[in-house]
């Protein structure tokens, strides 16, 4: 009987160190695994910022000039920076673990190089210049972020 218990006990220890690998196994898969879906997010997310932008820039008319009668051209530029307030809360507020390094990455750069259009810049400070409402209220993080970041060279 003594050799069936034995046997029984080192039964229970294979077991259970088959057991340990296989969910050592399944977790490491199971990380992939969101470790990719993480990913594909953040591509995701990016297109469709993007996407969404290239729809905005079609309407934006020449930049050079600060100012315009155009009502269309004026509502094209503030959907500009509505669209850059989108860009900065998903990457810096809603999600910046994930997505932190899509605004440092891309998305401040581009919004530097629209702040760098005379069109663009009048529209923003148009935008900002009411700080108790609208825009001027609700994206004074990216407004600050914006104008901080005139002049500076991007560093690699």
């Amino acid at each position: 009987m003594g050799d069936l218990s034995t046997w029984a006990a080192w039964a229970q220890v294979l077991t259970g160190i088959a057991a340990t690998v296989v969910a050592g196994f399944a977790l490491r898969v199971a990380t992939e695994s969101d470790k990719r879906s993480r990913e594909a997010l953040k591509v995701q997310t990016y297109l469709q910022l993007r996407s969404r932008f290239i729809e905005i820039y079609r309407e934006l008319g020449g930049l050079e000039e600060e100012e315009t009668n155009e009502v269309e051209l004026q509502l094209a530029r503030a959907a500009y920076w509505h669209h850059a307030w989108d860009e900065w809360y998903v990457t810096n507020s809603l999600a910046p673990r994930e997505f932190s390094d899509l605004w440092t990455g891309f998305f401040a750069g581009a919004v530097k190089s629209g702040y760098c259009q005379p069109g663009l810049k009048a529209s923003l400070e148009k935008l900002a210049s009411k700080p108790d409402e609208g825009f001027g209220f609700y994206a004074t993080d990216l407004i600050a972020a914006v104008r901080s970041m005139e002049g500076k060279p991007k560093s690699d």
